[in-house]
């Protein structure tokens, strides 16, 4: 068994309104879970960039990235996969 060192790195906002209310998006695939809005960094990409250019990609505007709020790494079946939430 060979060892796998690749990294799979991925954004996702936290967004409110005034009644703190998060804003959740349904996936169009697999079985249309609700969640996060975001996605997978591009090659050279910042997580700041990855983030806007997410949000613009899924809701249809742009977003104001405020701070990082948490990150946490998980291995899963041979896959590390790494994942920063931003707010």
């Amino acid at each position: 068994m060979a060892f796998q060192d690749t990294y799979r790195l991925s954004v996702h906002a936290v967004i409110t309104n005034d009644e703190q209310q998060v804003l959740q998006i349904k996936a169009t695939y697999d079985d249309g879970r609700w969640g996060l809005p975001g996605g997978s960094l591009e090659p050279g990409e910042t997580v700041h960039e990855a983030l806007i250019r997410e949000c613009l990609e899924e809701l249809g505007c742009g977003v104001k990235v405020c701070y990082m709020i948490a990150d946490r790494e998980r291995s899963k079946a041979r896959q590390c996969i790494s994942s920063v939430v931003v707010l």
